[in-house]
């Protein structure tokens, strides 16, 4: 097991002695799907011959631009578990310490103004793509924006997008709005960001997590307030009427009369947003039951809520764990076996061989 890594302008603090300790490492998408979190992690180190002191000769970022420099956390199994960019150096001479405030790669430019306009309509990945493309944003997940801007194009759930420097729209606000709007997950993972529209889980290799892998068993919770069983969404061209569940595939009525009307937030496509525009009543309907669907087992018989679990793993179990992990429980107090559920956070506590995550069951 070799020793772990953290890299700054570089060098290997840690290699050099300076850091006191690598506190646990976490990551999170929120249960507002589209919204971006931006993950921080703080490293503390020594600073007793002035290292880390930015205005002083000896220090190594004297003179240098080091703002948003690159920060590379590796854990002692190789296995990268931070990598961000530094935003502050916080010193205290009374101990002789600094705190490295580090961020992941979107908040350098998370303020920046957009002004963007569709050429032809295009999916939500597509336009979020130019848009980072266009302001030098590289740091994104190309495999799951590529993904992503296949099964809108499949569902032929298309949009325009029209955004100009007056409406005041930042990038973390615009890639958040299209997000919403194209049913996706917008989250930061690895220092880029993913943006996943949802589907029914299909894909193999979820990686199997039995009672003897679990250091605390879970408690488990059912998400009922997370439950979408209506939708009222316009689209170019509707004449003021948006499509809504019971005038297209009423798949939600079981649900409503179950558990009350739980709409889904209003996109307001088309007139009374000029920012964007479904292109039809295809793409409204498309995305209005995408939301339902995700949000309830068995929709359209007998509606139920989504289980959610939080436990804890072995710190072994980090070599799969990450944001994008799906893995299946089988746990017979609940009656599961190789039950899937989607990871939403987590935290590596190599010190107390402990990995505490939140997860969520996944529609099959």
């Amino acid at each position: 097991m070799a020793l772990p890594k953290v890299e700054v302008f570089g060098k290997d603090i840690y290699d050099l002695g300076l850091v006191t300790n690598i506190p646990g490492i976490g990551e999170q998408k929120t249960f507002q799907k589209d919204k971006l979190i931006t993950n921080s992690f703080n490293i503390t180190a020594r600073n007793h011959e002035e290292f880390f002191s930015i205005g002083n000769p000896a220090s190594l970022f004297n003179g240098a631009d080091w703002l948003y420099t690159p920060v590379k956390v590796t854990g002692r199994e190789g296995e990268v578990i931070w990598n961000g960019v530094l935003t502050n150096i916080l010193r205290n001479h009374e101990s002789k310490t600094a705190e490295l405030v580090t961020k992941n790669g979107l908040y350098k430019l998370r303020n920046e103004r957009i002004n963007y306009s569709s050429s032809t309509w295009e999916t939500g990945a597509t336009a979020f793509r130019n848009i980072a493309d266009a302001i030098g944003f590289t740091e994104y997940n190309e495999r799951s924006v590529r993904a992503s801007d296949n099964q809108l194009l499949e569902a032929g759930a298309l949009m325009k997008v029209n955004v100009s420097i007056d409406d005041n729209i930042s990038f973390q606000g615009i890639t958040e709005k299209l997000a919403e709007y194209s049913n996706a997950d917008a989250y930061s993972h690895d220092n880029e960001i993913h943006f996943q529209h949802w589907v029914r889980f299909n894909e193999p290799g979820a990686v199997k997590v039995k009672t003897a892998d679990l250091k605390a068993f879970p408690s488990v919770t059912e998400l009922e307030r997370e439950i979408l069983n209506d939708y009222s969404i316009g689209y170019d061209g509707d004449g003021g009427v948006p499509a809504t569940d019971a005038a297209n595939g009423n798949i939600g009525v079981a649900s409503r009369t179950k558990f009350g009307v739980k709409s889904v937030p209003e996109l307001r496509s088309g007139s009374t947003d000029n920012m964007i525009a479904f292109k039809d009543l295809t793409t409204a309907v498309y995305v209005g039951e995408g939301y339902m669907r995700r949000t309830s087992k068995n929709i359209e018989t007998n509606p139920l809520p989504l289980t959610q679990i939080s436990f804890e793993l072995f710190s072994t179990n980090r070599e799969w764990l990450t944001l994008n992990s799906y893995f299946k429980l089988t746990f017979p107090d609940e009656g599961w076996t190789e039950k899937i559920f989607e990871v939403f956070q987590f935290t590596i506590d190599e010190d107390n061989d402990s990995i505490p995550i939140v997860a969520v069951e996944v529609i099959t």
